[in-house]
């Protein structure tokens, strides 16, 4: 089945005559095998940006069209300059791979084995500075992000905002960055009966499809940092609750990983049936769940 054939089907399956595939990204569907392609220019574009969101076209295409689709192979071509988002695609590809087993990768085998040789010597940036507690914008998201910590302090949980995800070897300098870490952040995070929950919040206006690959690469980090397999380096001093995480971490009371998907308006492909996809989301062999939630505007609350 071609790319546009394929591409029909899915109009179809979904009710939407406007949906396009990403420019850079070939998709070519044989005998219940998917291909996905990302050519040089996609692969070191930011997650959330369709054309590098991979996980994603891969979850809601299985999803609306499992009938046609068992099994989905990855493939890249390696950009002729690496770099930062390269690095995290990498670390991507591999962790979507590990946790669901209807993925294979094609790509540059090379690459793949020496993230895996070199991954236990990372750690993960600790915040630097307390969070603004006043948004430049008021119709921002993260304005929307302060209200929303407010109610997560109401229940009295351990909580925090903008934790950081930038990989590093060894130690945290710019000489030794793997992936982006200046502006890569988990929104929001509470901790609370062994359940360390993710927030990705996103306003109305912002449907990207990359929501998907933000948070799946947000709840694999926290899932590597629970497992020992990436650490916090050591540090005097300590922001934005930090020294929660590193504690539940040393005591192994983090028990489970949620990734969830804090929005009112998504993405046609994943509103269509958001309950079907985090089913498949949840079906994998690390145990992190997903969940979604909407807020209500009235007084700015969590609901199902």
């Amino acid at each position: 089945m071609n790319q546009e054939y394929l591409l029909k089907k899915l109009k179809e399956k979904v009710g939407n005559n406007s949906l396009k595939f990403p420019t850079y990204v070939k998709f070519h569907l044989s005998e219940k095998i998917l291909e996905i392609k990302i050519n040089t220019e996609g692969v070191p574009k930011n997650m959330q940006e369709n054309a590098s969101a991979f996980e994603s076209w891969a979850i809601v295409l299985k999803y609306h069209l499992k009938e046609y689709i068992e099994k989905i192979i990855i493939d890249w071509e390696k950009p002729q300059n690496t770099s930062l988002h390269y690095n995290r695609f990498l670390y991507r590809a591999i962790k979507f791979e590990k946790n669901y087993d209807w993925v294979v990768l094609k790509g540059v085998k090379d690459d793949i084995e020496k993230i895996e040789r070199e991954i236990n010597n990372w750690v993960v940036n600790l915040p630097s500075k307390s969070a603004q507690e006043k948004a430049t914008r008021q119709d921002s998201e993260s304005a929307l992000e302060r209200k929303v910590l407010e109610i997560l302090s109401a229940d009295n949980r351990h909580k925090g905002q903008q934790l950081p995800t930038g990989l590093f070897k060894k130690q945290v300098s710019e000489a030794t960055a793997i992936t982006p870490g200046s502006n890569s952040c988990i929104d929001l995070w509470e901790f609370h009966d062994g359940e360390f929950r993710i927030y990705e919040l996103k306003i109305d206006s912002n449907q990207g499809i990359g929501i998907l690959s933000e948070l799946m690469f947000y709840v694999n980090v926290m899932n590597d940092l629970k497992n020992g397999i990436i650490k916090y380096p050591q540090a005097k001093d300590r922001y934005r609750n930090i020294e929660t995480i590193i504690e539940a971490i040393e005591k192994g009371t983090i028990k489970t990983i949620v990734g969830v998907f804090l929005a009112n308006k998504m993405h046609p492909l994943l509103a269509k049936n958001i309950k079907g996809i985090i089913e498949i989301l949840n079906n994998n062999t690390v145990g992190i769940l997903f969940e979604k939630k909407s807020i209500s505007y009235d007084k700015i609350n969590i609901v199902n």
